[in-house]
C-alpha cells in the first residue's frame, strides 16, 4: 500500500515540476517585456547622452530612481546632462552625509605599579 501511495506522490510531484518548467519561457518573455518597457520609459525621460555620465555600477539604481520620479510626476520633461549632474550631486551628498562613522575606543592598559613595591 505504501508503494502505491509513494508512486502517486512521485507522479504528482513530477507533474508539478513539469508545469513549473513550462512557465520558464513565459517568465522570460515577461522579463523581456518589462526590460523593454523600462528602456522606453528611460528613452522618454532621459536625453540619450545623459545616462553615459553615470557610473556603470550605479546606473541601474539611478535608472530606477528616475523612472519612479517620472511616474510620481516629479519629472515633467526630458532630463538633460546638467539636470542629471545636479540630481547625482544631491544624491551623493545625502549618501555621504548618512554614511555611518566608525570610531574605536581603545581601553587603556592597566598598569599596576604595586608589583615593584617589595
Amino acid at each position: 500500500m505504501e508503494d502505491k501511495e509513494l508512486e502517486a506522490i512521485r507522479q504528482s510531484r513530477l507533474q508539478q515540476l513539469k508545469q513549473q518548467g513550462g512557465n520558464a519561457p513565459r517568465d522570460a518573455e515577461q522579463s523581456q517585456a518589462i526590460d523593454e518597457g523600462r528602456h522606453m520609459d528611460l528613452a522618454r525621460i532621459l536625453e540619450p547622452q545623459a545616462i553615459a555620465l553615470v557610473k556603470p555600477e550605479h546606473s541601474e539604481r539611478v535608472k530606477d530612481m528616475l523612472i519612479k520620479m517620472a511616474k510620481s510626476g516629479q519629472i515633467r520633461q526630458q532630463v538633460t546632462e546638467q539636470q542629471l549632474v545636479g540630481l547625482l550631486d544631491q544624491v551623493s551628498s545625502v549618501v555621504s552625509s548618512s554614511a555611518s562613522k566608525i570610531t574605536f575606543n581603545r581601553k587603556q592598559a592597566y598598569d599596576d605599579d604595586d608589583d615593584f613595591d617589595l
